[in-house]
């Protein structure tokens, strides 16, 4: 059997790290899987891999000290290691792609997946900016490049990040786990004494400034001043760090909108809550694909984004695209796309979650993703 190994910065909740779980669950049959760890692992996330028979490293690092020692526990492992494909993953994993296949006697084909937009690089890490700057120099080098959008693509060849075999893999999304749960919108609204016929808006995003919360709080205090009838849910990591902020800072004087907005931290069941959203909501300033999206239209729910990465490709409609301009208009824009949403008939709303599932199943599902890896993961071990 093909030997692959992955290489990732850390094994966190998050889309990337998903994917890599969903991409190893469905050619384990095709494919030995190992995986290199560079600085973390969230515990259950890692029993996750572990179920699927995957052998993991973790170097643990966490500063310069334990870069350095690393050296020698990679020299020492990968020495006389023998893979048919090394794949990173982001930058830090294409990084430490490099290290690797410049240790090993028996040199491996490397695959780059890149996952970003440049415009996420003002919230870079000084040492972030440092690997990027290598991966210019060696990406002509390697054997491809994966990226999961045209925009992303497009973005890295213009900074200088340039291979002869780029490719597009666009996020596939498992239909059958993202779908709508009939009963979700009831228990949640009977758990929380809310109306049925309220019309619940959410997001799903970690507590991070590339995802722009403060665009989304400061719309959202207009939707509740303007339809009673308005929820909000807000799910992610970090997040219920923004409650005191959202009090303070945008409901002083208005607290009665506070039994309106729910900060629920991190979910793993994000399909449940993408079912009882009617509408939900990306703010980014940067993204290169959004999950977030994808998965709620997956799972019948109306999406509104940034014009940002491929998010206007995924929702295949302007009129739910936020264009860019200041973040003040971009505020009054979102805020008054929202209201206007909550007042349209019953009818008309069910309609555009059914084509949105349709738009997912249709262009962006789990199969047609794995296909592409498959193929590319045999063509070059």
């Amino acid at each position: 059997m093909k030997k692959i190994l992955h290489i990732i910065a850390r094994l966190s909740p998050g889309g990337t790290e998903l994917k890599l779980l969903d991409l190893i669950k469905n050619t384990k049959g095709d494919f030995h899987h190992e995986i290199l760890v560079i600085s973390y692992s969230d515990i259950e996330l890692l029993k996750l891999f572990e179920e699927e028979d995957v052998k993991i490293l973790n170097l643990n690092i966490s500063d310069i000290s334990s870069l350095v020692s690393s050296f020698g526990f990679l020299y020492k492992s990968y020495k006389n290691s023998s893979f048919n494909l090394i794949v990173g993953w982001l930058y830090h994993g294409n990084f430490f792609s490099l290290l690797i296949k410049l240790i090993q006697k028996e040199k491996s084909k490397i695959i780059w997946n890149i996952r970003s937009s440049t415009k996420a690089f003002k919230y870079s890490s000084f040492h972030r900016k440092i690997i990027i700057k290598f991966l210019k120099i060696f990406s002509k080098r390697i054997s491809t490049i994966i990226y999961n959008s045209s925009n992303s693509k497009n973005e890295h060849y213009d900074i200088g990040i340039i291979n002869a075999n780029n490719m597009i893999i666009e996020n596939g999304i498992d239909t059958n786990k993202f779908k709508h749960f009939n009963n979700a919108r009831r228990d949640f609204c009977d758990a929380h004494n809310i109306s049925p016929e309220s019309f619940i808006i959410g997001i799903s995003a970690r507590n991070h400034p590339i995802k722009n919360y403060d665009l989304f709080l400061a719309s959202l205090v207009k939707v509740l001043e303007k339809n009673p009838k308005i929820i909000c849910i807000i799910c992610g990591a970090d997040t219920k760090n923004l409650k005191r902020n959202f009090f303070d800072q945008f409901l002083s004087g208005k607290e009665k909108y506070e039994k309106r907005v729910f900060f629920l931290g991190y979910k793993r069941n994000m399909p449940f809550y993408y079912s009882v959203m009617d509408l939900l909501v990306l703010s980014s300033y940067s993204e290169s694909s959004s999950n977030a999206i994808a998965e709620s239209m997956s799972c019948e729910c109306i999406a509104i984004s940034t014009d940002v990465g491929n998010s206007k490709k995924l929702i295949n409609n302007e009129n739910f695209i936020i264009s860019d301009g200041t973040q003040e208009s971009k505020i009054t824009n979102l805020a008054k796309k929202i209201i206007d949403l909550s007042f349209i008939d019953k009818a008309s709303i069910s309609q555009i979650k059914k084509n949105n599932r349709k738009q997912i199943k249709s262009n962006y599902s789990n199969e047609q993703m794995l296909v592409s890896f498959r193929k590319i993961f045999n063509d070059l071990s």
